[in-house]
């Protein structure tokens, strides 16, 4: 009997003799970001300067934020729930803190990247093989989630505005190829922390991501890459529910 979609995600991701790298969110990069008002792309955060640079509020004096090594609650829940797979025991899992990482290792291992790109910068490099992608706007303060390719049903566009009185939050997850195309890239990423928390269920849910990727498994049981556009309602920062907006399956 073939095993369910969902165990083999992790066996894939969660590999004998290849490390997999689990990377939360840098939430001392969000702040910094929240404060200035100015997002920070890759090779900002590569360079360290943003970790010298102080932000001035009401509260403090002149403070380094981004030098603090902060992550959300939710990115430590999913680690967690990670770790404690029963693929990631037998498996040699490491848990890397975002401002650690190097650009070599997501060469030649397994990695799984947690929160958005204003949290988790390394999200950035995949883009460009995606079609779904999050963007927050400091100018309108909107949160923008784009399709580039519309299907028929599907909008280019699905914006979360301030005041939104239906609490709307977005979610994605990603199964991609590293870049040297020898492990397997997981991105688990969401407008807010609810979103994270509703793309981190959907990824756990065997389910709703068995009834997704079924009729696209590979012919010795592999899931394909994808990508999934969810929605999800923020009540008292959690997620309790999403649905699908869209989603893509990637040919090899």
């Amino acid at each position: 009997m073939p095993e369910a979609p969902d165990r083999q995600l992790w066996k894939e991701l969660f590999q004998k003799g290849q490390t997999t790298l689990i990377v939360p969110g840098d939430s001392g990069l969000v702040l910094y970001e929240g404060q200035s008002s100015k997002l920070v792309n890759l090779s900002q955060y590569l360079s360290g300067e943003v970790q010298t640079v102080p932000v001035i509020n009401a509260i403090d004096s002149a403070t380094n934020k981004a030098a603090y090594r902060y992550t959300s609650i939710v990115d430590l829940q999913v680690a967690s729930q990670l770790v404690m797979l029963p693929e990631a025991m037998r498996a040699h899992a490491q848990i890397r803190y975002s401002r650690d990482l190097k650009l070599d290792d997501l060469k030649g291992n397994n990695i799984i990247l947690i929160g958005a790109k204003e949290a988790n910068p390394w999200v950035e490099l995949f883009e460009q093989h995606m079609n779904f992608t999050f963007n927050d706007n400091r100018d309108t303060y909107n949160f923008v989630a784009t399709n580039k390719s519309p299907q028929p049903g599907e909008l280019a566009e699905y914006v979360m505005e301030p005041g939104d009185r239906a609490h709307r939050a977005y979610a994605l997850v990603a199964l991609l190829p590293n870049l040297n195309r020898t492990g397997n890239v997981l991105i688990v990423e969401g407008s807010t922390m609810a979103g994270t928390e509703a793309a981190s269920d959907f990824a756990f849910d065997g389910k709703r991501l068995g009834t997704l990727l079924q009729p696209y498994t590979r012919r010795k049981g592999e899931p394909p890459y994808f990508e999934v556009l969810l929605q999800t309602t923020s009540i008292d920062g959690g997620a309790p529910e999403s649905k699908v907006l869209a989603y893509r399956i990637h040919q090899d």
